[in-house]
């Protein structure tokens, strides 16, 4: 089943299409124009296309150009017009919108994400989700080959049906990860009652994988795996301490890491996959936040263990990679690009975070102020309480230095030239106070011949 969504602005269109797919279980077609959605109609099968949602105002093709090709060629589809005008199917470009398709429909933006996904399960009448099911999603980046999960797996088929795919205590093959993955799987889902002993087993994987001699890239791939296993642990249980531990356990392996590769500039061009930016984007600010309090006089082990630890909880509550990318964004693409309810927890989620944490044993000290402030600017501009330099401590200046850079080198892999211009250009922002240190560190740890 398939839904063809068309929109030009690439943060919505990837985030709304990732929230479809997720309480659907369809793809979605992501295209960023009209005249482009009309060469994909023309090129593929579309006996299998259910819906079509577009944008209005476009660039290269208008919702209302699609709207004519969908009506005269494939009028049985219904189309939904998602428009910030309420009367804009009144309009001679959309002559015969409600007659050619009674199910053809318009969303007025901005519109609650849930008010899509029900038009949707209406026009595919599908059930209403229960109010509770056995089941707890799991990423599919938990699992690696050759491991022995003690529990059976399942795949989401609808929002109410799941098929076993994984038999408890198989090993995992190649084979099955390529099967899934290759589909655009994101995650599966084990039953409740098995999830303890399931997120046991793999935080056991992790510790005696960790406590092996490997390889910095293999380290890295096991950090990886465990912030998923951390993610998945807090999103479906809550902050304790079992989570705690696991945590610990992989802070301790990024400053490892860090620590014995002095050439940082390699070691974070390695992290940048692009399969992940929530757990990417974490694991590379635990080591430059790492490496900028390395260049400090006043660096202790528990300095690094609060940075890095900060670091692998920080945008946890935010739940997934789009929301965790926009909440870096300025508040007027927020209105452009987001509902009202994910808006409010970019807000939020600082603070969120910062109480869980607060009322957890086993985490250090400032780690809850550090992500409390990681969006706070040092022009006072920031979120959530406009603080500026003077009102910023240290670790959290260092902090958000550290996020700052990592944000302006994600999916870029710059060359040493543009590393060094990006460089200059957030020395020329952070002038001040404990900023400015932490600006003069990001030189000194990425200072090398080829700069």
């Amino acid at each position: 089943m398939k839904i063809l969504y068309v929109e030009d602005e690439e943060a919505l269109l990837s985030l709304i299409a990732m929230e479809i797919e997720a309480e659907l279980d369809c793809q979605v077609i992501e295209i960023p124009s009209g005249n482009k959605a009309i060469q994909w109609l023309k090129k593929n099968d579309c006996s299998v296309l259910k819906i079509i949602i577009s944008d209005n105002k476009m660039p290269d093709g208008s919702g209302s150009v699609l709207f004519q090709y969908v009506k005269e060629n494939l009028p049985h589809i219904p189309f939904i017009l998602t428009t910030g005008s309420s009367d804009a199917t009144e309009h001679l470009e959309f002559q015969g919108f409600s007659t050619s398709n009674p199910h053809n429909s318009t969303m007025i933006k901005p519109f609650p994400l849930e008010a899509l996904t029900n038009r949707l399960k209406e026009l595919l009448n599908l059930p209403n989700q229960p109010a509770s099911l056995p089941y707890l999603r799991i990423s599919h980046s938990r699992f690696r080959k050759d491991e022995n999960p003690p529990c059976d797996i399942y795949l989401k088929l609808s929002t109410d049906k799941y098929i076993k795919i994984f038999n408890a205590l198989d090993e995992v093959s190649q084979d099955f990860l390529d099967k899934y993955t290759g589909k655009g799987v994101d995650y599966f889902y084990v039953l409740q009652s098995s999830f303890q002993g399931f997120s046991k087993y793999y935080d056991e994987q992790i510790n005696i994988k960790l406590s092996k001699a490997l390889s910095a890239e293999e380290k890295m791939d096991t950090q990886l795996q465990g912030f998923e296993s951390i993610q998945d642990y807090i999103q479906n249980i809550g902050l304790d301490t079992n989570v705690v531990k696991t945590m610990n356990i992989v802070t301790q392996s990024s400053i490892d890491v860090m620590k014995n590769n002095p050439d940082l500039f390699h070691l974070i061009e390695s992290m940048m996959r692009k399969e992940n930016y929530l757990s990417e984007h974490s694991i590379m600010i635990s080591y430059v936040a790492g490496a900028l309090a390395l260049e400090m006089e006043w660096v202790t082990t528990s300095t690094l263990q609060k940075l890095a630890c900060a670091a692998l909880l920080h945008d946890i509550s935010l739940g997934n990679s789009s929301l965790a990318r926009m909440s870096h964004e300025k508040e007027e693409e927020w209105e452009k690009n987001l509902n009202p309810e994910d808006i409010e927890k970019i807000k939020k989620h600082p603070i969120v975070m910062a109480e869980l944490i607060k009322n957890t044993s086993g985490i250090d000290s400032d780690v809850d102020s550090i992500i409390f402030n990681h969006h706070e600017k040092a022009d006072g501009s920031g979120y959530p309480r406009n603080l500026d330099h003077h009102k910023i401590f240290p670790l959290a200046a260092f902090f958000i230095v550290a996020e700052t850079f990592v944000n302006s080198i994600y999916d870029k892999k710059p060359t040493p030239k543009e590393l060094n211009q990006i460089i200059s250009e957030i020395e020329k922002k952070f002038t001040k106070g404990n900023f400015k240190k932490a600006a003069e560190a990001l030189r000194k740890a990425f200072n090398n011949p080829f700069i």
